[in-house]
């Protein structure tokens, strides 16, 4: 064989193993209706919902946890388990205008200028004014407008101890976020602009080691969404779904995504699993949704009614004011669970819990 016929040989190995791995990380694209699209995995499942009765008002400030809700009455924060109910608590605030975020591990109540960790002894004074807070189960990341105009980044350890900082006076910090709740990496898009040229590089810092772990660049694109697995950056941009190697720090290849947003994600098991929204003006438009590429396709006519939709695991779960569709890769409906009441709003909370409000009551619901 001469050395031509190598090359085309050795090439096409290459973009073979390139689609096998497409394959195993985004096997498909769903659209449903003109409005919801989706990546994910072909699985069976067999969904039942199970509902509980929360004691917090809709109009309360809460936090999910994992294990129970925080939440503020009036001077007082509550805990309740959703797991032990002795494992409740109560105990007086003081601060007003108060907000919570938390894990099974790291609780947290913050106001503009001040954060503390429940059960530690710091109530920590920023000096700026709070933008963002993200809570992991090692650590808690703030971003901060500084007093003198400039941002920052700063993270606490879980005794309350201010361990790391990053300023920024040339860049915009787009979004943050640690790895997985339970990692030490925290992972920043920071945006810069020259002239009319802008980039955005989205770099990696383990604070257990002190040290950038990785940092990848995108030219003249908005991103708008970031997801992290083990092997792979993901970009959600305005117009493409970038994959990164994060062994290589390089472009593994690239999606047209142009004309949605993203809804909803989720990680689990290492798999990529996004929900897709069509974009107002598409969906203005009444133009059909169309892939290309080596993914599968399907349509859904999109119910009415539509309260919330997110992924949940490898399925499609919609939420209608009374009841849930749960949609499978083949476009097909599944099967659906009908609410006691009418469901005026819900969100996930994880992939295996969906906090309703009907009316004056606030309810979980298990999904399993």
């Amino acid at each position: 064989m001469d050395k031509t016929k190598k090359t085309q040989h050795g090439a096409a190995k290459k973009r073979k193993a390139a689609h096998r791995v497409f394959a195993l990380l985004i096997s498909a694209l769903v659209v449903i209706g003109i409005a919801f699209a989706a990546v994910l995995i072909i699985k069976r499942i067999n969904t039942v919902a199970r509902k509980k009765s929360l004691p917090i008002r809709p109009e309360t400030e809460y936090a999910y946890t994992g294990d129970g809700f925080v939440y503020i009455e009036g001077k007082t924060l509550n805990f309740y388990s959703v797991k032990n109910e002795d494992k409740n608590y109560s105990m007086s605030v003081e601060a007003d205008n108060v907000k919570l975020v938390g894990t099974d591990k790291i609780k947290v109540i913050y106001n503009s200028s001040s954060i503390q960790i429940i059960g530690t002894r710091f109530d920590n004074m920023l000096n700026g004014e709070l933008k963002k807070i993200v809570c992991g189960d090692k650590y808690v990341a703030v971003y901060l407008k500084n007093e003198n105009g400039t941002h920052s980044l700063r993270a606490f350890n879980s005794s309350g101890t201010q361990c790391w900082q990053r300023d920024f006076s040339t860049t915009c910090i787009t979004d943050f976020g640690f790895e997985s709740s339970d990692s030490p990496v925290l992972w920043m898009s920071e945006l810069s602009t020259v002239g009319n040229s802008f980039s955005t590089s989205i770099s990696l810092y383990d604070l257990s080691r002190e040290s950038v772990i990785g940092i990848i660049s995108v030219q003249q694109q908005i991103v708008k969404n970031v997801f992290i697995t083990k092997k792979s950056i993901f970009a959600f941009c305005t117009d493409y779904l970038i994959r990164f190697d994060r062994g290589a720090n390089a472009e593994a290849y690239r999606v047209l995504c142009y004309g949605y947003d993203c809804l909803s994600a989720d990680l689990s098991g290492g798999r990529m699993y996004l929900l897709l929204d069509k974009t107002p003006l598409e969906n203005s438009s009444g133009s059909s949704s169309e892939t290309k590429g080596d993914e599968a396709s399907c349509t859904i006519t999109k119910p009415e009614n539509v309260v919330y939709a997110c992924m949940m695991r490898d399925r499609i779960s919609i939420i209608k004011n009374n009841q849930i569709d749960f949609y499978g890769i083949n476009g097909k409906l599944q099967k659906s669970y009908f609410f006691d009441s009418p469901v005026d709003s819900a969100v996930k909370l994880d992939n295996k819990n969906i906090l309703t409000v009907s009316g004056s009551e606030t309810a979980l619901y298990n999904i399993r």
